[in-house]
């Protein structure tokens, strides 16, 4: 299919959107070969938006380089098996990012799990952990920690910010907590603060050092 130079800034379309953009390592030697070579594969349009092809006409703009591009033509469905077709052919993708596809997806569980080659059971434990923690699935999504590691450390989290909600509850008695104490000194330390948002707090350090350091002493 021949390509044509592309003269305007087309949008991101919702499905090249479900893949994760390149890191920026990726991003730097996607733009330094097109410095020095141009841009060997056109981008996809659809429906007058990028369809695949984000990075390579970010790359391009930040190169100051010619961006080229091919029309694809076909339903949603065909668009979205493209999409598919040509970010698992090219990115070395793992089950549990894909999950995060899926469960973002506009398509249900089982027509996802059928679409992208995963398990139902893979996509409902994405499903149950946004519940809990929505903001974690980013980095599952990005490759940098299994959904298996990131539902444990979250456990791990939620039991510590109980731990001291319960700590809390000790000032009321005769012989409060340690950690109750500790606790209450941060809060008038902190003005303002709720006891959940000083929870989160004590709790997200230590949680984000395990979750990325590869410990899992305190994840068992």
């Amino acid at each position: 299919m021949q390509s044509k130079l592309l003269d305007f800034v087309p949008e991101f379309h919702d499905i090249a959107n479900e893949f994760p953009y390149a890191n920026d390592k990726e991003f730097k030697q996607m733009v330094d070969s097109i410095k020095a070579v141009g841009l060997k594969e056109p981008i996809t349009l659809y429906e007058g938006k990028i369809l695949d092809g984000r990075n390579r006409f970010l790359a391009c703009d930040e190169a100051n380089a010619d961006c080229y591009y091919t029309e694809f033509v076909g339903s949603l469905e065909e668009a979205r098996e493209e999409s598919k077709r040509l970010n698992l052919t090219r990115r070395n993708m793992s089950p549990d990012q894909l999950a995060v596809i899926a469960y973002r997806s506009p398509l249900s569980i089982r027509k996802a799990a059928a679409h992208y080659g995963i398990g139902r059971d893979r996509i409902s434990r994405v499903s149950a952990l946004a519940k809990q923690d929505k903001a974690i699935l980013d980095d599952i999504y990005k490759g940098k920690v299994s959904l298996a590691k990131a539902i444990t450390a979250v456990k791990y989290k939620l039991a510590k910010q109980e731990e001291i909600r319960i700590a809390m509850d000790s000032l009321k008695e005769d012989k409060p907590s340690k950690l109750g104490i500790d606790v209450q000194a941060r809060l008038q330390m902190y003005s303002g603060w709720s006891v959940n948002k000083l929870a989160w707090e004590l709790t997200q350090r230590d949680f984000s050092e395990k979750i990325y350091s590869g410990e899992d002493e305190l994840l068992g």
